[in-house]
């Protein structure tokens, strides 16, 4: 069990400093983060989130053919960042929709499941 945790503790500090590239001290500012799961809820906002910064600003065309999958985060576009680490996570589904990510719900719930 103890080594289970630890490996998801690893994964989950992996994904925030080398893919979203947020700091030990952003990370340590809201600690409750590592009881949302990496897969189901962090990894499919931040990707939202940055996908669809990239679709406003004219980087992509559509959001229709892109599946949640993890990518690099440019260190200039921090969308987690932006908002907060708690702002992002401690929001429901709907909230985070329509008052983070500007979308309906029902869009962001079909790219999670994508």
């Amino acid at each position: 069990m103890r080594g289970r945790v630890i490996q998801l503790f690893r994964a989950q500090m992996d994904f925030l400093q080398n893919t979203v590239k947020l700091s030990v001290y952003d990370v340590v500012r809201f600690p409750a983060y590592f009881s949302y799961p990496l897969e189901k809820v962090i990894e499919p906002r931040v990707v939202f989130l940055e996908v669809r910064e990239r679709a406003r600003a004219g980087m992509i065309q559509s959001l229709a053919y892109l599946t949640p999958l993890p990518f690099q985060l440019q260190q200039r576009d921090r969308p987690l960042a932006m908002w907060g680490l708690s702002t992002v996570l401690t929001v429901s589904d709907a909230d985070f929709a329509t008052r983070l990510a500007g979308v309906e719900p029902e869009f962001y719930l079909r790219f999670r499941k994508a």
